[in-house]
């Protein structure tokens, strides 16, 4: 047991020194005399897929996976290498699972932030934003940048899916807070504009809304205007229809 304690620790070196091919032969050397042989197999995949071999990587996680209560460290391990090998469904799906039954881990969690954002999860991102907060996994202002980017992404998601129509609803439905935002303000109007339906967001709305929208699209233009597409776009937007609100 002693010799296969000093091999596992050089391997451990080994690996974080790079040297994935002799962690690897050192750590897996003497495994099954080991005490703990999930550590051992847990660095052979690290080691293995160092050396891009995803099979051998999958081979010792399925080693792992048959030691006790080893359970969460070789679901953790599997999803933080789909992540770094930017294998989106894979970590999802691990990661759903590790979610019921870890939901508070700080790094499942982590990882999830990573996940919704690669896969446009945006509502799931939204929802997951407080918990991130209240871990401090993230600061006040990583949230709000975060839910602008999700909000946003969700907008475009919901005028793809469910036309003009449902993107006023829900953003009639957003919080006063959210929709004051400047940023947001310019991707609802992106959405309306795509769909040619920027004057219906006026028709149902008061008049006191209309000058709200149309006052915060004049400073969304002010940031806009060294970008020339966006800029025509807000021209687009404030057509004399709707600038006629801005000065009642």
């Amino acid at each position: 047991m002693r010799r296969s304690r000093r091999y596992t620790n050089e391997g451990i070196v080994k690996l974080l020194e790079g040297d994935w091919k002799l962690a690897e032969k050192k750590v897996t050397r003497w495994a099954n005399y080991h005490d703990m042989p999930l550590l051992c197999y847990l660095v052979a995949s690290e080691a293995a897929l160092g050396q891009g071999d995803k099979a051998k990587r999958d081979h010792y996680l399925a080693l792992a996976a048959k030691q006790e209560n080893s359970d969460l460290a070789v679901q953790l391990t599997r999803a933080k290498q789909a992540v770094r090998e930017e294998e989106w469904e894979v970590a999802a799906s691990t990661l759903e699972t590790l979610k019921a039954e870890h939901p508070n881990n700080s790094i499942v969690l982590s990882l999830q932030k990573t996940t919704y954002r690669e896969l446009g999860e945006w509502q799931a991102l939204i929802d997951l934003l407080p918990k991130l907060h209240k871990a401090k996994l993230i600061d006040e202002l990583e949230q709000n940048e975060l839910n602008e980017r999700a909000q946003c992404g969700l907008l475009e998601d919901i005028a793809s899916q469910q036309g003009s129509e449902g993107l006023i609803n829900h953003w009639n439905k957003l919080p006063r807070k959210t929709r004051q935002s400047t940023h947001l303000v310019g991707c609802f109007s992106k959405q309306l504009i795509a769909r040619k339906a920027d004057a219906e967001a006026f028709t149902d709305e008061s008049l006191s809304a209309s000058k709200y929208l149309v006052s915060k699209a004049h400073s969304y233009s002010l940031q806009a205007k060294k970008h020339e597409t966006e800029q025509a776009i807000l021209e687009r937007f404030l057509s004399p229809s709707l600038l006629r609100f801005s000065l009642l």
